[in-house]
């Protein structure tokens, strides 16, 4: 993934970047982390995804701190998003937008056809983010979660020749 920066028309914020998330960066992104998830993941699995060859995790920066992250598995050429949070004070401020729309570009530049995630049924937000770059539910897992809640399949096509990425 290039990093590069854009302020998504909002004067408060600073440009945001990318960049591969480090060891250093575990504080603030398990912070974030346990903001964000009902179950969240601990620093011990990030650890191990720091570590994991088919893992790559993402940080984005502004203002001097991570105010998000991502994390994807590429395995024989299928893409899963893992996880992605945003912090809680940069919540609808677009770094979520940034972050699928820089791993999409990434992805359909490197011709990978489509990209596959689960989310809660309930994380409304999250599903209308997904929904407005081109994911669709495409299966069910009941009470799939720890606390008996289902997980939304997802998944969106790459592979269009006019494809589009929304701001």
């Amino acid at each position: 993934m290039n990093k590069y920066n854009d302020s998504y028309g909002d004067p408060m914020i600073a440009s945001f970047s990318l960049r591969d998330m480090v060891h250093a960066d575990l504080p603030q992104v398990v912070e974030i982390e346990q903001q964000s998830h009902l179950h969240p993941w601990t620093r011990s699995l990030f650890e191990r995804e720091l570590e994991n060859s088919v893992s790559r995790l993402i940080v984005c920066e502004a203002a001097g701190e991570i105010v998000g992250y991502l994390c994807v598995w590429e395995v024989a050429g299928d893409v899963e998003i893992h996880n992605v949070a945003t912090a809680c004070h940069w919540q609808r401020r677009g770094v979520g937008a940034y972050l699928l729309k820089s791993l999409l570009s990434d992805l359909i530049a490197r011709q990978i056809s489509a990209v596959f995630l689960e989310v809660r049924r309930s994380n409304v937000a999250a599903i209308a983010l997904y929904e407005k770059f081109g994911f669709h539910v495409s299966n069910c897992r009941r009470g799939y979660y720890h606390d008996g809640e289902d997980a939304l399949l997802m998944s969106c096509p790459l592979v269009c020749p006019d494809r589009d990425l929304p701001d």
